[in-house]
């Protein structure tokens, strides 16, 4: 519009010119030629950068239009995505306040429309003792994935698996957060937890059962000298009478100490006790040292860690019971010649590291990565449950917060636990 105006201004004054040329009888033309191809070139000019202007502001919106469409394209995509992804996502104001969820959210949370959600707090929907989790991951722009407890309409504990991360909506910072439900997951581990105590419950009855059968034949002996004397008509004498009193007293008191020792190796722990490897160590061998050593097995210890730290102690007994029971089995099954069990006990750095070896044979290359899965067993004859080490590495690893790993040496296998210190 302003080319135009400007077209319209030189030919207006070219007019003119033309008029005082011929108002004054000017026989010289010279000026007015010169006048009209100034004008026309301006004109040319004018025009020309008219066309090239109208080109690129045509180029231009034509890539506004093609961004705009992307843009639609990408809000679409992400509308779709936002309410057809498996895990719940919602967006909720730094104060708590939701403004959006997606429809698994909506159905996780028990509700059945997400109108009856926005305008609620986050908090609401986060069991108590988990709610500073929540305000310490908010610290974070990006927060890693951390379990957090919540709880649905009804008030029904969601055992779920979180990340969150801030972002920026009509300028304003918000927090986003998707959360995968890990509920059936969790049910599914308690239930392998059960079916594993209850496999290494029927062990501790047979190595009861095992220690119970010394002290139960020494009493039988007792009694029979006893009955020997009846037989032949001794006198028992009061004297005589005390020692054997004395000597079935011990037995039975070597069984309760047996009983009490499997009582304490099986209650669960309410909280980490203050321990250190040579204790959790002598409390396994109370229990299994008689039974490996009729078996012919060497027990050799190297324990240079006598440091306390604080841990789960009887999840962390069940764990070094059950990688020696299995180093057991590994031996008698294989026959092997002079078989031993070591325990090595040392602090590296940050870590307290026990080392269980035996001189099986080791792991074979095609298994050994495997050995830690659920139900994974090499045992079939024997019925093995194949929950042992599965439920050892969870305990290690997401109860005590450590590692527990395995390798082969030049004799066998070489299972490490590691703690922080």
């Amino acid at each position: 519009m302003d080319q135009h105006k400007a077209i319209i201004s030189i030919l207006i004054g070219l007019l003119l010119s033309l008029n005082i040329l011929f108002a004054n009888n000017v026989n010289d033309y010279a000026p007015l030629w010169q006048i009209i191809v100034f004008s026309l070139f301006i004109i040319f000019i004018i025009l020309y950068m008219n066309q090239k202007l109208e080109k690129r502001i045509q180029k231009t919106i034509k890539t506004l239009e093609e961004q705009n469409y992307k843009l639609q394209e990408s809000v679409d995509n992400f509308k779709n995505l936002f309410d057809t992804t498996l895990e719940m996502i919602v967006i909720f104001k730094m104060d708590g306040e939701i403004i959006d969820i997606n429809q698994p959210g909506v159905k996780l949370s028990g509700y059945t429309n997400k109108t009856e959600i926005i305008g609620k707090n986050i908090e609401e929907f986060i069991f108590n003792n988990d709610i500073e989790k929540v305000k310490k991951a908010m610290q974070k722009d990006i927060s890693e994935p951390y379990e957090l407890t919540m709880l649905n309409k009804y008030g029904k504990k969601i055992y779920t698996l979180r990340s969150g991360r801030n972002i920026i909506r009509d300028g304003k910072k918000l927090r986003m957060s998707s959360i995968v439900d890990l509920t059936e997951i969790k049910q599914k581990d308690e239930l392998i937890q059960q079916q594993s105590k209850l496999a290494l419950m029927g062990e501790m009855i047979s190595m009861i059962a095992h220690q119970w059968r010394q002290p139960l034949n020494i009493i039988g002996a007792i009694n029979m000298k006893v009955e020997t004397k009846l037989d032949f008509e001794e006198t028992i004498t009061a004297q005589y009478y005390e020692h054997v009193s004395e000597g079935i007293n011990k037995q039975l008191s070597y069984m309760s100490k047996t009983i009490d020792d499997f009582r304490d190796f099986f209650k669960p722990s309410t909280g980490k006790e203050n321990t250190n490897f040579n204790k959790l160590i002598n409390s396994v061998f109370s229990i299994v040292r008689t039974s490996i050593i009729n078996k012919n097995i060497k027990i050799i210890t190297q324990l240079d860690c006598d440091e306390n730290f604080d841990t789960y102690a009887s999840e962390l007994t069940q764990v070094i019971l059950s990688i020696i029971k299995n180093a057991q089995d590994v031996l008698l099954d294989k026959n092997i010649k002079k078989p031993y069990i070591k325990l090595k006990t040392y602090i590296e750095k940050d870590k307290y590291i026990l080392k269980i070896y035996d001189n099986g044979g080791g792991i074979p290359d095609h298994i050994i990565n495997k050995i830690f899965d659920p139900y994974f067993s090499t045992k079939t004859e024997k019925h093995g449950t194949g929950l042992g080490l599965y439920m050892s590495k969870t305990i290690i690893e997401e109860h005590c917060g450590g590692k527990l790993t395995v390798s082969n040496n030049k004799d066998g296998a070489v299972f490490k636990i590691l703690l922080k210190r």
